[in-house]
């Protein structure tokens, strides 16, 4: 695993971030825009944001409509695999102003990991959104209060 995730990180949720990161890559996309606190530092990865914040690391691009759709079917997958039983999934709809979608909560008591996911429809298209954070005691509200800022800005190279 690459060291720049912590190390208690889902191991799938980290291959599936690289995926993503490939694969807008490799395609024209939009343009994810959306308000971030105050302080939090950016990196664009191949279209998508990195951001880190008060040890928190959250990641935001965009998604086509069909990838949007894959997401979601995803995002509603139970665990599988020999580990299965080891983790506590919650998934449901979520609505942040303007934008709603699925969200994923899993937590792994195990090895003190927690993360979040997101598909989610936003004015302008669809973004894939996760926040990632050491330890199982921390609460995503904080970041879910600037999800109604989230749009995707059409990009010129890709016109609609």
């Amino acid at each position: 695993m690459s060291q720049e995730y912590p190390s208690n990180i889902d191991p799938e949720l980290v291959a599936e971030l690289q995926h993503y990161r490939k694969l807008a890559a490799t395609q024209p996309h939009d343009e994810v825009k959306m308000d971030l606190p105050e302080g939090a530092h950016v990196k664009m990865e191949q279209g998508v944001w990195k951001v880190r914040w008060r040890k928190f690391q959250f990641f935001i691009g965009p998604l086509s409509e069909q990838e949007f759709h894959g997401q979601t079917a995803l995002l509603g997958e139970p665990a599988a695999g020999q580990y299965a039983r080891l983790y506590s999934i919650t998934v449901a709809p979520a609505t942040f102003g303007a934008v709603r979608g699925v969200k994923r909560v899993e937590i792994i008591r195990e090895v003190g990991s927690k993360s979040v996911r997101y598909a989610l429809e936003v004015p302008g298209g669809h973004a894939h959104a996760a926040i990632i954070r050491r330890g199982l005691e921390w609460d995503e509200t904080e970041w879910e209060q600037l999800f109604p800022s989230i749009q995707m800005i059409k990009n010129e190279r890709n016109p609609a």
